[in-house]
């Protein structure tokens, strides 16, 4: 999966398939959809992808549409390869005030099949992780936050899984 903010300012992906080894591999994108449509000017920043399985994703952002807070959205893939589709649920908030407006301010790590941990920059305050449990799928997935935890020692996200093995 490859997700980017276009140049309307909406946030886009495409699920690849590669085939192929070394120097004479190719990837094969499919269709172009559309996990957050936005005016112009409020754009999706920090764009993370975890994956659940090879069915299940939740993408993490900095909704500038929002006044910079963080939000997240669940994926589900039906079929394969170029032909694959994806439903997505309804964007949610993980963090009602803004996470920093850095362009480093977050990272995303599977951490079983149904759950996930955001870190992100509390506005330049704290680094912060919240535990998002994914239920359900398609339009009807719900993704649900734990605990805020912000007693981390750091304020720089470099690596989601140092921070996790060393902090949780």
């Amino acid at each position: 999966i490859i997700a980017w903010r276009s140049g309307t300012g909406t946030g886009q992906l495409r699920i690849g398939t590669m085939s192929g080894t070394g120097v004479d591999a190719t990837v094969t994108l499919g269709t172009t959809y559309t996990f957050s449509a936005v005016a112009t000017g409020d754009q999706p920043n920090s764009i993370c992808i975890a994956m659940l399985s090879t069915s299940k994703f939740v993408i993490a952002f900095r909704d500038t549409g929002t006044s910079n807070k963080g939000s997240w959205i669940v994926g589900t893939i039906t079929g394969s390869g170029a032909s694959a589709t994806v439903a997505f649920n309804t964007k949610t908030q993980f963090h009602n005030s803004p996470v920093c407006t850095s362009q480093n301010s977050l990272s995303l790590l599977t951490l079983d099949s149904n759950r996930v941990i955001v870190f992100y920059d509390n506005n330049w305050a704290s680094l912060s992780a919240i535990i998002g449990t994914v239920s359900g799928s398609g339009t009807t997935a719900l993704i649900t936050s734990g605990v805020l935890n912000s007693s981390f020692n750091t304020t720089v996200i470099r690596n989601a899984r140092d921070i996790a093995a060393r902090d949780l």
